[in-house]
């Protein structure tokens, strides 16, 4: 399952489970914000496991992410407050963004 939006996304207690396809590389793919506010997210991705074109903001939730280039990727900010649970267990680089928080 891939998962794209191009709009802002809130995601508030979901639980996903999703590999990438051929056809595309990433798991999770916004080309504007992301916001997560809650849920369970296993991803196993062929690139990023999280992707937008702006900012991610993970305020709560646990993520378990395999990536074969980044875990998360933001263009600009991205940002972990206080209950989120993040755990990349492989990947090129971990957390890219312009400020990570």
């Amino acid at each position: 399952m891939f998962w794209y939006s191009n709009k802002q996304e809130n995601i508030n207690n979901d639980t996903v489970s999703t590999e990438t396809t051929a056809d595309n590389k990433q798991t999770l793919k916004a080309s504007e914000n992301i916001f997560i506010n809650g849920g369970t997210f296993n991803l196993n991705s062929e690139s990023d496991g999280l992707n937008s074109d702006k900012n991610i903001v993970i305020n709560a939730g646990k993520l378990v992410i395999s990536a074969g280039d980044d875990g998360i990727h933001a263009e600009e900010n991205l940002v972990f407050n206080q209950f989120s649970d993040v755990c990349i267990t492989e990947s090129n680089e971990g957390l890219e963004g312009k400020i990570v928080t």
